[in-house]
């Protein structure tokens, strides 16, 4: 096949590399644009196809394909075993990158595809992400030796290969930590490695200026012990997997079971999102208990789509005796919305609120004011975080008369208790 008289200029792509570079492109046009990119190289360089391929589990998948209109080997979506390919063996160094001529070499006669389709000229450079992992090869080849290939052609095609991998590397890093994500999550849902802990929330009072403390509800925690991701981030990584549901329901269903090892005068607070409480199998695994002893807990993962449907399983679930508590007040404008929207019985303080609210004035009149909102909405204030005598005074001093945190009771793995 005869090479183009010209030589490849970045200047010649009209603009496309300018594109690739700042990267504004949307999923269809990237499509369109790296494949414009390997027609491209391949005319320029004298081959009869170009490829990027990625390397995933053993195989060298075909992602993006360019060839001539009457040898076509490969398409996009192809894959084939890796250790088969001159690509792995590249980025091994075992081949060089740039072979003139690979039936004169003898580890490229190892390789079937050799003599098979048969391979001559071969040039392939790594492609490696921005996060510094490989993702596979931005490869051309001809079935003829393409005389005159040199240093030129390969350091062109390195140049390219770092525009490729800028080009890629965010929508593929993404799509590995969801898979990842869902890896992790689905191995908790398959092992059932939910444990459920509780930490008390107490009621405050004062005796000869010495506040005291005892517990009137307490709250259940979800714990993954064979999962090395802190727990918010499981919750996280669920909700952006789609895997919210199972996750929030097995922990939901475990944390009410705690309601048969406490006394019956204790409350027992559950947090769930306001997403999964309005499915039908959240408002099914509250049958059968004594609602008028669990608080609801809503958190704040994701951002509520409905208030309409969210206020009817409020509603019908209120009038089965459930009390409801908005979570990290304070935090930002979605809790006060649920305050507003919802009228909780309770409301939890934000700990980064009760954090060193002795030393803040500013945190002290927020406080003061959402005590006062309580008094008039006849709703439970609670605050959250508790870790320090100071605070606890200052949280007092303000009206605060419920509270949580280290300083009164650390969470702790339940115990029958009558």
């Amino acid at each position: 096949m005869k090479r183009s008289a010209e030589k490849p200029q970045v200047t010649m792509l009209d603009g496309f590399l300018d594109r690739l570079i700042s990267q504004r492109a949307d999923r269809e046009d990237k499509d369109a644009l790296l494949d414009k990119l390997l027609t491209f190289v391949r005319k320029s360089f004298g081959m009869e196809v170009a490829f990027i391929s990625e390397f995933d589990q053993g195989q060298r998948i075909f992602r993006h394909v360019s060839s001539d209109y009457e040898f076509r080997p490969v398409q996009a979506g192809d894959s084939n075993p890796l250790e088969e390919s001159y690509c792995i063996r590249i980025v091994r160094k075992e081949l060089p990158e740039l072979i003139v001529n690979a039936r004169q070499l003898p580890l490229a006669l190892e390789i079937p595809a050799t003599q098979e389709l048969p391979i001559g000229s071969h040039l392939s450079v790594p492609l490696y992400l921005t996060d510094g992992s490989l993702y596979g090869t931005f490869c051309c080849f001809s079935r003829s030796v393409v005389p005159g290939l040199a240093d030129r052609e390969l350091e062109f095609m390195h140049l390219l290969a770092g525009l490729i991998a800028r080009f890629i590397s965010a929508e593929v890093i993404d799509q590995r930590e969801r898979q990842a994500s869902t890896g992790q999550i689905m191995a908790i849902l398959r092992s059932g490695q939910i444990t459920t802990f509780e930490q008390p929330i107490n009621a405050l009072h004062q005796i000869d200026g010495v506040i005291k403390f005892r517990t009137f509800a307490t709250e259940a925690l979800s714990r993954f012990p064979e999962c090395s991701l802190m727990v918010e981030d499981v919750f996280i990584k669920a909700a952006a997997t789609g895997l919210a549901l199972p996750l929030e329901l097995g922990c939901f269903t475990r944390a009410l079971k705690l309601l048969t090892m406490l006394p019956s005068d204790l409350l027992l607070s559950i947090n769930i999102s306001a997403t999964v409480l309005i499915q039908p199998e959240c408002v099914k695994a509250l049958s059968g208990y004594d609602l008028s002893r669990v608080v609801i807990e809503l958190t704040e993962r994701e951002s509520v789509l409905s208030y309409q449907a969210l206020l009817e399983v409020v509603a019908s679930l209120r009038d089965a005796g459930a009390k409801f508590a908005v979570d990290d007040a304070g935090a930002g404008y979605s809790s006060l919305r649920h305050i507003m929207m919802l009228r909780p019985e309770w409301i939890k303080i934000d700990h980064s609120l009760v954090a060193d609210v002795d030393k803040s004035k500013s945190q002290q009149a927020l406080i003061r004011s959402m005590v006062q909102y309580g008094t008039d909405m006849n709703a439970v204030i609670i605050a959250e975080g508790i870790e320090t005598p100071e605070e606890l005074e200052t949280l007092y001093r303000l009206g605060v008369r419920y509270g949580q945190g280290y300083l009164l009771a650390r969470p702790r793995q339940p115990a029958v208790r009558h």
